[in-house]
């Protein structure tokens, strides 16, 4: 019977903990080990397993975050932006702190810039632009057209693409 005590108190201790255990690591190679405001972890002040962040905008090289408990009593959370390639994350200004304003995906300079937005109402009071798109960009290395000559009795050039 004490046995039985003993393992039922150890396996409980172990329930109770393990959930503060992996709380305090990040999922491996992921934005989530990055660091940031004095070498905080975005895991760290996500709230670990129990997270309050949702990514609300997600590109080849940043990542646009939204937590929704705000380190400076913001109705409205703290916003994050991840840089991939820097493995650094950095809390931005929002603009607001309203309870009703809300995060939405957009884009400026005639489709150049790919944006994370925050408004209130019909008002845009903040604009994070998160990915550049270019016709350059797009076509090149591996994406760039090849041109080669063709046969000598058809004249001229022509594209492969």
């Amino acid at each position: 019977m004490k046995k039985m005590i003993a393992t039922a108190v150890l396996a409980s201790l172990y329930f109770i903990t393990t959930p503060v255990l992996s709380a305090s690591k990040p999922p491996a190679n992921t934005i989530w080990e990055f660091k940031g405001d004095k070498g905080k972890t975005l895991w760290q002040v996500c709230g670990g397993e129990n997270s309050s962040c949702k990514i609300v905008g997600s590109t080849q090289h940043y990542v646009a975050v939204l937590n929704h408990r705000s380190s400076s009593g913001c109705a409205f959370g703290d916003f994050y932006i991840v840089a991939r390639t820097d493995g650094k994350w950095e809390q931005r200004d929002t603009g607001t702190c309203s309870p009703n304003a809300y995060v939405t995906k957009g884009s400026m300079n005639n489709g150049q810039y790919m944006t994370v937005d925050i408004g209130v109402g019909n008002t845009i009071v903040k604009r994070f632009p998160i990915e550049y798109w270019s016709m350059q960009k797009r076509f090149s290395g591996s994406n760039r057209p090849k041109w080669k000559e063709i046969d000598r009795g058809q004249g001229g050039v022509k594209v492969n693409q």
